[in-house]
């Protein structure tokens, strides 16, 4: 297991199929998306576990919140596929 930080997240659409989301990782906080609020950030772990995800050669959970100096971040456990 591979404790990954969430830098950049999109949805990916294909005519005829049910949309996914796309996530990249890290393995640092430096490049991490960041939230402003801890509530923000926790109503993305929410999301994030709810939705159909896309991620390289990993089956990703167990999201959670950590905070930086003044801003929140999500990090996950990736499992290699």
């Amino acid at each position: 297991m591979i404790k990954s930080y969430i830098r950049n997240a999109r949805e990916m659409l294909k005519s005829g199929q049910q949309s996914k989301v796309v996530i990249e990782c890290d393995p640092g906080p430096e490049t991490a998306m960041v939230w402003s609020t801890k509530e923000e950030a926790e109503h993305a772990c929410r999301t994030f576990a709810s939705l159909d995800l896309s991620v390289d050669g990993c089956d990703c959970k167990n999201f959670r919140v950590e905070q930086t100096v003044e801003q929140f971040v999500v990090v996950c456990d990736c499992n290699p596929r």
